[in-house]
């Protein structure tokens, strides 16, 4: 496979712009909040179990949210990424007391992101805790085919500005499905590990089957239907073939998972489903004797995508070039 990756200098402006770019030290986001973001949005550590049930409608779960305060400013509010309603609901609490969130001008906050005042700042240095439980209630016909989302649980908000955090989830699916998630799975807990993910992505797809590969420390999954079953062995080595590239002419692959789903019907290209998920769209068109040619070359620039938006980020969102 011939590939091409010429970009560090690019990498180099992107990275220094990155950091260069925060938000202010001590922005006040609404006097009456006083909710500030730090220079450098605080890494997290998420650690969720959950349910997703296609049948019933339902997702549902508990987390505990970890932080250390590495800013040089007291944590007084947090903020996290949920909306309130009649068919979402949170509960927030911390050291066993329950945290109600900060009401707007309309006399209630339901509205994503919802804004939490802390019973005791968090000074720097210090670490947070928060106990976190969600349930939604979403319409799925009991046929549904597939269910994809990064917006399923609720994350904490410093200004829209992205980062990398860590996860540890373990997920009770439906049942007849297949799952894949950013991360990758711990055989003995079974749960899906993820240090520096920018987003938790999950996918359930029905009637469908998976293959495995193992290369140089990067597991990849292909899942895909019966009959996208030949173009998914095409992606699935152009995969192998693109990351044993990538790590020999930059020296690393940004993550230790890849999982590779099926797109729309069309063939369309593929796109970043979310950290470490790259769909392919047209599976099922494939024709035997065509040239891989189309697959390898979506295969390969979905992967480039872990690199440019998923590990160098950037607020603009212009992905890679």
């Amino acid at each position: 496979m011939k590939a091409g990756f010429g970009h560090g200098l690019f990498l180099v402006s992107s990275l220094f712009l990155l950091g260069a770019c925060g938000s202010p030290e001590g922005n006040v986001f609404g006097a009456e909040d006083r909710f500030k973001t730090p220079v450098s949005p605080l890494k997290s550590h998420y650690r969720i179990d959950a349910r997703i049930d296609l049948e019933d409608g339902v997702v549902a779960g508990r987390e505990t949210i970890t932080l250390q305060n590495s800013s040089t400013i007291p944590l007084t509010t947090v903020a996290l990424t949920w909306t309130i309603s009649d068919t979402r609901s949170l509960d927030v609490s911390i050291g066993g007391k329950q945290l109600a969130p900060r009401a707007d001008e309309g006399g209630a906050r339901r509205k994503s992101p919802l804004s939490y005042v802390l019973p005791n700042p968090i000074t720097p240095g210090e670490r947070l805790v928060l106990d976190v439980s969600f349930n939604e209630k979403i319409e799925t016909a009991k046929d549904e085919a597939e269910y994809l989302t990064s917006t399923w649980y609720p994350r904490l908000w410093w200004d829209g500005l992205p980062l990398h955090d860590s996860f540890s989830v373990k997920l009770d699916v439906s049942a007849g499905y297949a799952l894949a998630a950013s991360g990758r799975i711990d055989k003995k807990t079974g749960r899906f590990e993820a240090d520096g993910a920018r987003t938790f992505g999950v996918y359930l797809g029905k009637d469908t089957k998976a293959s495995i590969r193992e290369v140089d420390g990067v597991e990849i999954v292909a899942v895909f239907t019966e009959k996208g079953a030949k173009a998914a062995a095409v992606c699935l080595e152009t995969a192998a073939d693109a990351v044993r590239y990538f790590k020999n002419r930059l020296g690393f692959y940004p993550f230790p998972f890849l999982t590779i789903i099926p797109g729309g019907p069309g063939r369309w290209g593929g796109y970043p489903v979310a950290t470490g998920i790259v769909a392919i769209h047209g599976q099922e068109t494939y024709v035997d004797g065509e040239s891989p040619e189309h697959w390898q070359h979506i295969t390969s620039h979905e992967i480039g995508h872990e690199y440019w938006g998923e590990w160098v980020m950037d607020p603009d969102k212009p992905a890679w070039l």
